[in-house]
């Protein structure tokens, strides 16, 4: 793999948010999300079966333009039948928005739904960035969940996306692929279709989740994502955002008791587990029937096409300030930022202070390894795509990956062509995880019209 993208390293270290604040969560839930995965993926069948095709969804909205129409709705998730009590009363109810054109350019009406990303609350930055232009651009509808812990789905206590405990992540994710399965198959009961899954960075694992749980050819579009989410904690620039402190506390305390559903006995049973059948491994050279293809060509006028007026720009700007827009040939193009280039003596002083850093007592250092070894194998347990069904047509999935991506490293971890023969993995030469979102987007929108194309030819 490529080295690592600086300006991810840059960009983490100005963001302050804290995971997992308040540590592991509740070991009971813990527990029984771990046996719902078990005991429902191991059967293909009852996996794909366990939302019903009319499962109630209500519309609360509908606002029409020339252009495109935005509806409105909301359903009760249906995780609320097997964790309710587990529940926080913000998350039990799903909220969703499609942006879908106001006249279709085929008989067919092909519509995505993308899951969100980290820290992407509501839908503003989904339907400006990736719905508005998917109609415009390919006639594409659009149609966005909202995230548990979330929006409107955040529980008050809970500060911006930084969620509290370890098993809230697990819940999200597991609330996600039922909640997906409910609005793909109101798609399907509106007449829509060809369907697509498509998510950017944590949304497009989501996504990769949520196809495993669909009993048709969908196609799939993870962006910024890989094979599990375990990387990206344990290994990844987000790994220092992790309260590894409070995790590692509650892992000692635990281990004091001699209960044997304590949380030390839960996560050691997982990890004794992995350990023992480990199934992250390097990348494999042989790739089958996989496509590989590198996306070198860079024009940022492609990025944000839709956007024709000052107006948009300056709420964009307002929005995310990484990127400054500069007007030529009346054509807007960004430009990044670039990191900083230190000094002599800045380096030396920034290397001193990582040498201090780590000057810290061999017990420590292990004590600490050994949790975060113990997380990245209880990760691999729930969000590992290997753990899951395959897709039901894996000819359907086009995933985007950055060759520099600091985010979602993908040393020594199984490769997605290895779990999926047959997709098609499309690589983003020189970009790293932020300079991919913030300049790709149009190769994202082209690998969901190309994906749906191959579920069009199926199903003709």
């Amino acid at each position: 793999m490529a080295s690592a993208s600086k300006f991810d390293r840059l960009y983490r270290r100005i963001i302050i948010a804290k995971y997992f604040t308040s540590g592991w969560g509740d070991a009971d839930l813990l527990r029984r999300v771990v046996s719902f995965r078990n005991d429902n993926t191991i059967d293909v069948a009852k996996w794909r079966t366990l939302v019903s095709p009319n499962h109630p969804v209500t519309i609360d909205k509908r606002v029409k333009n020339n252009s495109y129409e935005v509806i409105q709705g909301h359903f009760t998730s249906p995780m609320v039948e097997w964790f309710g009590s587990s529940m926080l009363d913000e998350i039990k109810t799903a909220r969703f928005e499609a942006v879908l054109p106001a006249n279709w350019k085929t008989e067919k009406k092909p519509m995505c739904l993308h899951l969100a990303g980290t820290g992407d609350h509501f839908f503003w930055r989904r339907r400006h960035l990736m719905a508005i232009p998917l109609i415009k651009e390919y006639g594409i509808g659009s149609i966005m969940l909202e995230n548990p812990y979330y929006g409107t789905r955040k529980p008050k206590e809970q500060r911006r996306s930084s969620l509290k405990y370890v098993v809230d992540l697990f819940l999200m994710g597991i609330c996600l692929v039922m909640e997906s399965s409910v609005l793909l198959h109101w798609c399907q009961n509106m007449g829509y279709g060809p369907l697509c899954l498509h998510g950017i960075s944590m949304g497009g694992h989501m996504a990769s989740l949520a196809a495993t749980a669909w009993p048709k050819p969908v196609a799939l579009v993870p962006c910024l994502s890989w094979s599990t989410a375990s990387i990206a904690f344990t290994e990844g620039v987000m790994t220092r955002s992790c309260n590894w402190s409070v995790l590692e506390k509650q892992y000692k305390e635990s281990r004091s008791t001699s209960d044997q559903g304590s949380l030390y006995s839960d996560l050691n049973k997982i990890h004794e587990r992995r350990a023992n059948f480990p199934f992250n491994f390097p990348i494999n050279t042989k790739i089958g029937n996989s496509k590989i293809q590198f996306i070198s060509e860079f024009d940022p006028g492609e990025c944000y096409p839709h956007y024709d007026d000052s107006a948009t720009i300056e709420r964009f700007d307002a929005f995310i300030n990484e990127p400054t827009f500069e007007e030529s040939n009346d054509e807007f193009k960004s430009t990044l930022i670039r990191p900083k280039e230190f000094t002599t003596t800045e380096k030396q002083h920034w290397l001193t202070r990582g040498k201090n850093f780590f000057k810290k007592s061999p017990k420590i250092d292990r004590d600490r390894e050994h949790v975060i070894e113990i997380a990245k194998y209880v990760f691999d347990e729930l969000t590992h795509l290997q753990q899951y069904p395959s897709p039901t047509d894996t000819s359907c999935v086009i995933a985007v990956v950055a060759e520099k991506d600091a985010y979602i490293p993908r040393n020594n971890v199984t490769s997605l062509e290895d779990i999926w023969p047959g997709c098609e993995i499309r690589y983003l030469v020189g970009c790293g995880h932020v300079d991919a979102f913030l300049t790709k987007l149009h190769v994202f929108r082209k690998a969901i019209r190309d994906a749906l194309e191959r579920v069009s030819q199926i199903e003709d």
